[in-house]
């Protein structure tokens, strides 16, 4: 058989919709107070979260490429062995043709 339908009346306990935090978790302070949540982190394994968290930690190879790849263009210049130089219209007209793409994009809403 099923059971009937109870309906909520005045005197019926009411649910909580969030959970009590647990009272075993150890509290730490902090600059703006307590916190129970998060318990201090050293120095190195802070800055080591830090790190992770941010984009070089997915790009650092990219970053390492065009670093050795300019120490070895301004090596090459600074030695003298070949003559890295671009004539000034060149860098005009290409300075042009970016910015006229950088608005495009931009107007576009892309």
């Amino acid at each position: 058989m099923s059971t009937p339908l109870q309906y909520a009346t005045p005197g019926t306990p009411r649910h909580t919709i969030f959970q009590e935090p647990d009272m075993h978790i150890k509290e730490s302070t902090t600059q703006s107070g307590t916190n129970p949540i998060v318990a201090p982190a050293g120095f190195f394994e802070g800055l080591g979260k830090a790190i992770l968290a941010t984009a070089v930690f997915r790009c650092w190879h990219f970053i390492l490429f065009f670093t050795i790849e300019a120490t070895i263009v301004t090596y090459v210049h600074q030695m003298g062995i070949r003559k890295l130089s671009i004539q000034s219209v060149l860098m005009n007209v290409l300075g042009t043709v970016l910015g006229q793409k950088t608005i495009i994009y931009g107007v576009s809403g892309a």
